[in-house]
C-alpha cells in the first residue's frame, strides 16, 4: 500500500514517553502496511529548538529500533525535512490563501486581545478571536503597514456546518465553525505558526495518515478547514489518549523518570521497553504481553488502538525488562553491562571469563541492567557487605548461630567442598531444613536476604571466601 506515515518532533527538549509511543505507532503502522515512515524536525521554534534535542531526539528513536525512509538524516523525495528550511514555501501558501480570502492581516494589540478573551470569559462564553480586522479596507490596511504596525495573518473560519474528523481511533468527532475562530497563521515576526506549517509539510510530503497524541485533537478541525481552502486532500487521522501515571494523573516528573533517554540510563533494554510501551494503547488478540519486533509488526494495526487513556506501571515494566533480559545470549548481555559495568568497575583488571560466568548467573534474576553493579558485589571481595538487617535477624536467632557454626567447622574440614554435600552436611548436623537452614546459608555467602542461586554462587567465589564471610558474620552477630 502507498501508506505514508509521518512522525514530527519538535527539537526543544528530549524525548518523552507519551511521544515516543506515537512514534513507534507510526513506525509499526508503516512498517505493517509496507509503507513509508517520515521524520520531520519541526523547528519553527526558533528560541527554544536547539540541534542538541534534536540529535538526542534522534538517537532515542534509533535506541528504541525505529527506521525511518525519509528525513534528514537520510533524505527523501520531499525535503527540506527541518520546517526551517522550508519558510520560502509557507510564504508561498500564505500569499495563495490571501488571494483568495481565506485569510487576513490582523493589526490587534495584545492587550486588545487579551481584553476581548476576558469579556468572552466573563460572559461565560468560548474565547475567540472577534473578527475586528476581517472587513478592513485596502487602504486602511496600507495605511497601518506604512504606520510599521505589527501583524498576524489569520485564517478566516467561514460560517457553516460543523467540521467533521472521522478519527481512527475516537470515531466521529464534530466541532462547530463557531467557536473555533479565526486562528493566527502567521506570527509577527515572519514566522509560519504550528497549523499552517503542518498543513502545508502534510500535503506537499504526500502525508496519508497523521497519528499523534490527543492533545492535538483541537488543531485537527483548523488544519481540515485550511486543507479545504487549499484544496488538499486531507489526511485520515487518528488521536491517540494520554499515558497516566498509576494516580491516573498526567505522566510527569513526580512518576519518576518520564524520557526515553532516563529509562535507558536506568538500564531498560530497547526491545523490552518498545514492546511495553506498544502495549499502552494497543493489545494482541491474545493476551500474550511478550512480544518480539517481527510479531509486533505482523500483527500491529489501527484496529485495536484504544480510545481509552493507559497507565504507566513501573512494576511491569521492570517484570518485562527482566524477561527480556533472561532471552538475552550472554555475549549480548554482556554487551549490553559493559557501560554500567565500566562505571564501577576496572575491568581490565577482571577476568574477562570469569565475569561472564558471574553474568549468566545474575541474568536469571536482575530486573535492569543497573541492577548488576549491585548484584555484582557478592562476587567480589573487596566490594562485599553485610546488609543490616541481616545482622539483626541473625543475631537474634539461636539457630542461625547453630548454622552458621557447623557451616564454618564444615568449610575448615573442607574448603573444597561442593553445594550438595555442603547442604547435607549442614542437615544431619543441624537437624534443621528449609528456611531454617538457607536463610543463613544465604546470609552468610551472599550477605543479603535475596539473590542468585545459591548453587550457582559459590562455585564463582574466591577460595576461601566462604568461610571467611561466614566468620566474619558469627562475629557480627555475637
Amino acid at each position: 500500500m502507498n501508506y505514508r506515515f509521518r512522525y514530527a518532533p519538535s527539537p526543544t527538549g528530549v524525548l518523552h514517553v507519551g511521544n515516543a509511543r506515537t512514534a513507534i505507532f507510526n513506525w509499526l503502522l508503516a512498517r505493517h502496511y509496507s509503507s513509508k515512515l517520515i521524520l520531520r524536525i519541526e523547528d519553527t521554534d526558533k528560541e527554544r529548538s536547539t540541534p542538541e534535542s534534536e540529535k538526542a531526539i534522534i538517537e532515542d528513536l534509533k535506541w528504541l529500533g525505529l527506521d525511518w525512509d525519509e528525513g534528514p538524516d537520510v533524505g527523501g523525495d520531499c525535503g527540506p525535512y527541518r520546517q526551517s528550511q522550508r519558510s520560502s514555501l509557507y510564504e508561498e501558501h500564505q500569499k495563495l490563501l490571501l488571494e483568495k480570502k481565506a485569510a487576513y492581516e490582523c493589526f490587534c494589540t495584545p492587550d486588545e486581545l487579551k481584553k476581548t478573551r476576558e469579556e468572552l470569559l466573563s460572559l461565560g462564553k468560548m474565547p475567540k478571536y472577534n473578527g475586528k480586522c476581517l472587513n478592513l479596507s485596502p487602504k486602511h490596511i496600507q495605511e497601518l503597514k506604512d504606520q510599521k504596525k505589527p501583524f498576524v495573518i489569520r485564517f478566516y473560519v467561514k460560517p457553516g456546518p460543523p467540521v467533521v474528523v472521522d478519527d481512527i481511533v475516537r470515531g466521529t468527532v464534530k466541532f462547530e465553525r463557531e467557536v473555533i475562530g479565526d486562528f493566527v497563521i502567521f506570527r509577527s515576526d515572519g514566522g509560519p505558526t504550528y497549523q499552517l506549517a503542518c498543513v502545508v509539510d502534510d500535503s506537499l510530503m504526500k502525508i496519508t495518515h497523521v497519528i499523534r497524541g490527543d492533545d492535538h485533537l483541537s488543531n485537527t478541525p483548523k488544519q481540515i478547514l485550511m486543507n479545504d481552502a487549499f484544496g488538499f486532500t486531507s489526511p485520515k487521522f487518528g488521536h491517540l489518549p494520554m499515558v497516566l501515571g498509576a494516580d491516573r494523573k498526567k505522566l510527569s516528573k513526580r512518576h519518576g523518570a518520564c524520557s526515553v533517554g532516563e529509562y535507558k540510563q536506568q538500564g531498560y533494554v530497547s526491545s523490552a521497553f518498545l514492546n511495553f510501551l506498544v502495549l499502552l494503547g494497543w493489545s494482541c488478540e491474545t493476551s500474550e504481553e511478550i512480544l518480539n519486533t517481527e510479531r509486533l509488526i505482523k500483527e500491529f494495526s489501527e484496529d485495536r488502538l484504544s480510545s481509552s487513556p493507559s497507565i504507566f506501571e513501573t512494576n511491569k515494566l521492570d517484570w518485562m525488562n527482566g524477561q527480556y533480559i533472561r532471552q538475552l545470549s550472554l555475549e549480548e548481555f554482556y554487551r549490553l553491562e559493559r557501560p554500567f559495568l565500566e562505571k564501577d568497575l576496572a575491568l581490565s583488571q577482571v577476568d574477562e571469563s570469569w565475569l561472564k560466568q558471574v553474568l549468566k548467573v545474575l541474568q536469571t534474576s536482575v530486573a535492569k541492567l543497573t541492577d548488576v553493579t549491585d548484584q555484582l558485589q557478592i562476587f567480589l571481595k573487596d566490594k562485599f557487605l553485610i546488609e543490616d538487617d541481616v545482622i539483626k535477624e541473625t543475631a537474634k536467632d539461636l539457630d542461625f548461630k547453630k548454622v552458621l557454626i557447623a557451616l564454618s567447622k564444615i568449610l575448615e574440614d573442607n574448603p573444597d567442598i561442593d553445594f550438595d554435600d555442603l547442604k547435607k552436611q549442614l542437615q544431619n548436623e543441624t537437624s534443621l531444613k528449609g528456611k531454617k537452614l538457607f536463610h543463613p546459608l544465604r546470609y552468610a555467602m551472599t550477605g543479603r536476604k535475596n539473590g542468585p542461586e545459591l548453587a550457582l554462587v559459590m562455585p564463582l567465589l574466591p577460595k576461601n571466601e566462604l568461610k571467611l564471610r561466614v566468620d566474619k558474620l558469627l562475629k557480627e552477630t555475637s
